[in-house]
C-alpha cells in the first residue's frame, strides 16, 4: 500500500492495495483532519482482515476502518479485527482501545457563585440585613462613584458569609461516564 502524501493519516501496517474507495477515505480524512487508526498498528493478517468473500474464503478485504481525529493519535493504543467474530456475517468486529484520561478537558468548570436564594429563608435574610447596617455607611464622605463601589463590595462580602459560595463543579448525573 503506498503512502506517498499521506503520511499523516495512513500508518505503515495496512493491507492490500487502494482502489477507488480507498482514495475517497484518505480525502474525506483529509478534509475532516482525521486518521485511519487500523494502519497504525503491526499486526497477523487474520487481525488485518474485516471481510472474507463469499463461498471461496480466499478473497480477503479491509473495508472497515476506525477513524479519529488526528489531534488524539496519540491517545490511541490498539485497534484490531476480531477474526472469531463473524456476526452471521462476513464482516468481522473492529475493536479499537483509547486513553480516556486526555479526555478529561471536557470537566466543565463553573465560576463559583454566592448562593443568594438562600436570602428567602427567614432566619439568612434577617442575618444579612443585620450584618449589611454595620459595614454600609450612612453617609457619603467621598464621591459617589467611591462610594458605590465600597456599597457592592460590603454586599457582595455579607452576602457571602450569610449565604457561603458554590463549589464552581458541574453536577454530573450519576448515569453518565464524566467522573
Amino acid at each position: 500500500m503506498g503512502r506517498t502524501g499521506c503520511e499523516e493519516i495512513i500508518g505503515p501496517h495496512g493491507y492490500g492495495k487502494w482502489n477507488k474507495e480507498g482514495e475517497s477515505l484518505i480525502d474525506f480524512c483529509r478534509r475532516n483532519d482525521l486518521f485511519v487508526g487500523n494502519t497504525w498498528f503491526r499486526k497477523k493478517t487474520s487481525r488485518k482482515i474485516t471481510k472474507y468473500g463469499w463461498g471461496d474464503r480466499r478473497t480477503k478485504t479491509v473495508i472497515d476502518y476506525v477513524l479519529i481525529e488526528r489531534e488524539y493519535r496519540r491517545e490511541l493504543i490498539d485497534v484490531t479485527a476480531m477474526p472469531e467474530e463473524a456476526f452471521g456475517g462476513d464482516h468481522r468486529a473492529v475493536v479499537f482501545k483509547m486513553r480516556v484520561e486526555a479526555l478529561k478537558w471536557a470537566k466543565e468548570v463553573r465560576e463559583r457563585r454566592i448562593k443568594v436564594w438562600k436570602l428567602r429563608e427567614k432566619e439568612r435574610r434577617e442575618e444579612f440585613t443585620e450584618n449589611i447596617k454595620y459595614q454600609v455607611p450612612e453617609e457619603v464622605k467621598e464621591n459617589v462613584e467611591v462610594e458605590r463601589k465600597r456599597f457592592k463590595e460590603a454586599v457582595l462580602r455579607t452576602a457571602e458569609e450569610v449565604c457561603g459560595r458554590t463549589s464552581g463543579e458541574k453536577k454530573v448525573k450519576k448515569n453518565t461516564l464524566v467522573e
